[in-house]
């Protein structure tokens, strides 16, 4: 039995975002991107997974979670639309497969 934490989003950008829940570190990442739109929603969707996976919510503030130092325990699934996070426990130990995940949308 061990947490994880899950996060799926649109791939988008928000300058404002970035000002106010990224870290120095994150707000380097965005400044040399050369695709903002995705740096930007990987970013998001592992701050988001994180928190998640600890339990700790939002309030626990966003800013507080620095990407850089916990990609080992994020794995990324993405299509041309979306980004999905799932964020594991630093100590778990797992392998897994992802069989195939479909999501529909609707317009």
């Amino acid at each position: 039995d061990k947490e994880i934490g899950v996060d799926v989003e649109y791939f988008t950008y928000k300058e404002s975002v970035v000002r106010k829940y990224f870290t120095n570190n994150e707000q380097n990442e965005i400044l040399n991107s050369t695709n903002k739109e995705y740096d930007f929603t990987r970013i998001w969707v592992m701050k988001e997974a994180f928190i998640k996976m600890k339990g700790i919510g939002i309030p626990y503030g966003l800013i507080n979670v620095d990407t850089t130092k916990i990609k080992e325990q994020i794995e990324l699934i993405e299509n041309e639309k979306y980004l999905i996070a799932i964020c594991k426990s630093e100590e778990q130990k797992w392998t897994y497969f992802i069989v195939g995940i479909q999501i529909l949308l609707m317009d």
